[in-house]
């Protein structure tokens, strides 16, 4: 079985050979229980740093950001890595709504003044709002109270109304601005006036 060991395990059993050849029997060579005790002993650290980053690799959020970032910090722990290589693997592994939010938001990942810890706060804030505001819409108005209840502002738009040829604007699943023009301007189910804008192309 000896025979067979090569790398680090060859160089880890080359003292205790001679040692048993020139001065007296090892005990760890006569024994195979003993030899894998003391074969684990100096190899299960290796062990574990290998586990750690394939698990690490491999790791993708799936509940909370919160939860993602104690389970990549704990195998974290074990890996020798430098800290772009780490924070990389934690931003790949994040859910795609919360990158999506990020790139949103101009959040660069590539900038270099960007360290392991923002984007790691970035991720619990954002995660954070979205708990926050799950379930609402963003047309829920407070306005489902009986007329009774409440006296209606008077209102004063000052919004600039769109016209055709206006440039308008949609953010796209990459999280870039995509800019189109109003080709016309209809009426919807409900008789309201309405821009059509053809973003195709």
């Amino acid at each position: 079985m000896i025979s067979y060991l090569d790398g680090k395990v060859s160089e880890w059993i080359e003292p205790h050979l001679e040692h048993n050849v020139l001065c007296q029997a090892v005990p760890l060579l006569h024994n195979v229980s003993l030899f894998w005790a003391e074969f684990e002993k100096g190899f299960e650290e290796i062990d574990c740093a290998t586990k750690a980053l394939k698990n690490l690799k491999s790791l993708k959020q799936k509940l909370s950001v919160q939860d993602y970032v104690t389970k990549f910090q704990y195998l974290a722990a074990y890996v020798d890595y430098n800290n772009l290589a780490l924070w990389d693997m934690f931003y790949k592994g994040l859910k795609d709504e919360i990158k999506m939010a990020m790139l949103s938001q101009l959040f660069d990942i590539e900038d270099d003044s960007t360290t392991g810890q923002m984007v790691v706060d970035h991720a619990l804030l954002i995660d954070q709002y979205r708990e926050q505001f799950s379930g609402q819409s963003m047309f829920d108005n407070k306005n489902t109270s009986s007329s009774k209840d409440h006296t209606v502002a008077p209102t004063n738009n000052t919004c600039k109304k769109l016209l055709l040829g206006d440039a308008v604007y949609m953010i796209v699943m990459d999280g870039c601005a995509v800019k189109r023009k109003i080709e016309s301007i209809g009426q919807n189910n409900q008789g309201q006036v309405v821009p059509n804008v053809k973003w195709a192309g």
